[in-house]
């Protein structure tokens, strides 16, 4: 196992002379490339947390879908009110939810169907396990002692047909699911495996504070948390915090129909992992200093924990598959040196082969051409076109924040400013989309939940 290490200095603006007061700065691109052997497949240990509260057990229809139904149904007398997941709302009884189930589908079911069809590729050296929950949460499958695809499907099928078998209640409580699926990740890991817990829901956790909390349970096992959002009405803050975390990745499926898709993706990732335990450090020489570090490549996101100790800045990474490239974009404050070519950091990368107990490490050194009075190069247009994307993140970030604090002129100012900064890279259609978020933010107008949660992931994946 060998890890290509590309490194790419270039400044993002001039470097000059102090006596301008200007600041002197640069960027360093540091692409992972790892590489596995042709044809390899990583075993994977997979535990899937499937939501099984009451919205994930209702029709997934449109709005004008929804209010075609419910006229129907009054007119037939057909249409009862309920209380599930702590919302009030309504279901249909009699024919017209006869006919409904005829024509439409739940996102439990879509999801179990994703979560069969996945479990159905997977060879023998691979595992997984169930965990649903709503109010409570239940191990309804466990696969990490003895796998058995068939044992499996009759387990899904009887949490389908029979909603009260496992006695989940209506709720979103999540807390109890993250910490069964980390005793199902380590009772099923072995040294050359893979663990993966997956998370699907469509709505809001009652208990975001503790499934944090638990989450560092699974953390400190090694095994990441890959965090899948159905529909409008889950909180995508919570489940990005939850994969940036962990280690894992965030997905949107705007409707259940996209969940088959994202899990074969992710599975597909886990498949092909050339490293894991990947962490990568940087240090500042010659009184040079790490001002902010983020991961563009395969999709962009900050650090949610940033460890700094005796000059040094590092992350982890996780996993990196051996079929793409990751990369990482710092910025760097330099001090006033002298002209020529000058060492300005040094860059450290750990991680551990598949199968192997070995821990192995790669440093560089980092050069830039450095001149007081006259203009550095431009960045190379992949590199300016990065530099522009995590630019439009941040700005997204902060919109967000903003947002949050009730500064909605400020809001609107970071929306914009990403707006522009899309037109700069030729990404029109997404340049509109954030313009119509800051128009309906500046008149007050009703949030676009589908749109907000498209930009946010949108945002993520423009570096890919």
């Amino acid at each position: 196992m060998s890890t290509d290490l590309d490194i790419a200095v270039i400044p993002e603006r001039a470097t000059i002379g102090a006596a301008s007061g200007e600041d002197r700065q640069t960027h360093l691109l540091a692409r992972l490339r790892p590489t596995a052997r042709e044809g390899r497949h990583v075993p994977v240990d997979l535990c899937f947390i499937l939501d099984c509260s009451g919205t994930m057990r209702r029709f997934q229809l449109t709005p004008d879908e929804i209010a075609r139904w419910a006229d129907l149904a009054r007119g037939r007398g057909e249409l009862q009110m309920v209380t599930a997941d702590r919302r009030a709302g309504a279901i249909f009884i009699g024919r017209t939810a006869q006919e409904l189930q005829a024509t439409a589908t739940k996102p439990v079911v879509v999801a179990a169907r994703a979560i069969k069809q996945v479990v159905g590729s997977l060879s023998e050296s691979d595992t997984a396990s169930l965990v649903a929950f709503g109010d409570r949460a239940s191990v309804v499958y466990d696969g990490a002692a003895h796998f058995d695809k068939g044992q499996m499907f009759e387990v899904i099928n009887e949490l389908l047909t029979d909603s009260d078998a496992f006695h989940l209640g209506d709720g979103t409580i999540m807390a109890q699911a993250v910490e069964l699926a980390a005793k199902q990740v380590n009772k099923a890991a072995s040294g050359g495996s893979v663990s993966r817990a997956i998370i699907m829901t469509d709505g809001i956790v009652h208990d975001p504070a503790e499934t944090l909390r638990r989450l560092e349970t699974l953390r400190a096992q090694g095994g990441g948390i890959t965090t899948i959002g159905i529909g409008q009405d889950f909180d995508e803050e919570f489940l990005m915090r939850i994969a940036d975390r962990s280690g894992g990745q965030y997905y949107y499926a705007a409707d259940a129909s996209e969940l088959g898709n994202h899990l074969t993706e992710e599975i597909s990732r886990l498949q092909v992992t050339a490293c894991q335990e990947v962490a990568f450090a940087i240090k500042g020489e010659r009184d040079s200093v790490v001002v902010d570090l983020y991961q563009v490549q395969p999709v962009i996101k900050g650090f949610e924990e940033i460890v700094t100790e005796q000059g040094w800045t590092r992350v982890k990474l996780g996993e990196l598959p051996g079929n793409e490239v990751t990369s990482l974009l710092v910025e760097m404050g330099l001090p006033e040196l002298p002209d020529g070519s000058q060492h300005v950091a040094t860059l450290e990368v750990g991680w551990r082969p598949p199968g192997s107990q070995q821990h192995k490490t790669e440093r560089r050194e980092v050069t830039i051409p450095y001149m007081k009075s006259l203009t550095l190069a431009e960045p190379s247009p992949e590199v300016a076109g990065l530099i522009d994307r995590v630019a439009v993140y941040k700005a997204e970030r902060e919109a967000q924040w903003a947002q949050e604090d009730g500064d909605v002129d400020r809001a609107t100012r970071r929306l914009r400013e990403a707006t522009r900064l899309l037109k700069k890279i030729g990404e029109e259609r997404l340049a509109a989309e954030f313009e119509r978020q800051a128009e309906d933010l500046e008149k007050r107008a009703p949030e676009d939940k589908s749109r907000t949660k498209r930009l946010k992931a949108a945002t993520r994946r423009l570096g890919a």
